[in-house]
C-alpha cells in the first residue's frame, strides 16, 4: 500500500514545489513520513521520536525520513528566519533524549538554490 500512496504523494509534492505552494508540500512530507512508519512499518525508534520533535514546532513546516528510517536522516521543511535555531533546538533535545547517539547526531541547514549544476569540480572528480 505505501509504494502506491507514496507515488501519487511523490506527484503532488512536485506539483506544490513547482508553485511554491509549501504549507501543501509539508503536509504530504508528513503524511508520506507517517505512511512511511504504518504501512511501510520502517523507521527506528530514535528517528521516528525525531520527527515527533519536529512537529511540535509551529515553523516546521513539513518532514519525513530520508534513508527509509533505518539509521538514516529526517529533512525537515522550516521557514528560513526559523532554520538554524529550529535546527539548534532540535539537536539539542535529540541529543538530551538520546546521549548515546550526541557525538554522531547534527543538523545541516540547506537554504534553495537555482538548480543543481557543477560549480566546480575537484581533481578527484575530473
Amino acid at each position: 500500500m505505501h509504494f502506491f500512496t507514496e507515488c501519487a504523494r511523490v506527484r503532488s509534492a512536485v506539483e506544490h514545489w513547482c508553485i511554491g505552494d509549501w504549507e501543501s508540500l509539508g503536509k504530504v512530507m508528513f503524511e508520506s513520513c507517517e505512511s512511511s512508519i504504518q504501512n511501510y512499518e520502517c523507521g527506528i525508534e530514535p528517528l521516528t521520536e525525531l520527527i515527533s520533535i519536529l512537529k511540535s514546532y509551529e515553523s516546521v513546516i513539513g518532514a519525513r525520513f530520508s534513508g527509509a528510517g533505518f539509521r538514516g536522516c529526517c529533512v525537515a521543511l522550516v521557514g528560513s528566519a526559523y532554520a538554524n535555531d529550529v535546527a539548534a533546538d532540535v539537536l539539542r533535545r535529540y541529543r538530551e533524549r538520546y546521549p548515546e547517539h550526541k557525538d554522531a547526531a547534527f543538523a545541516l541547514v540547506a537554504e534553495e538554490a537555482d538548480g543543481a549544476r557543477v560549480v566546480e569540480l575537484c581533481d578527484r572528480y575530473a
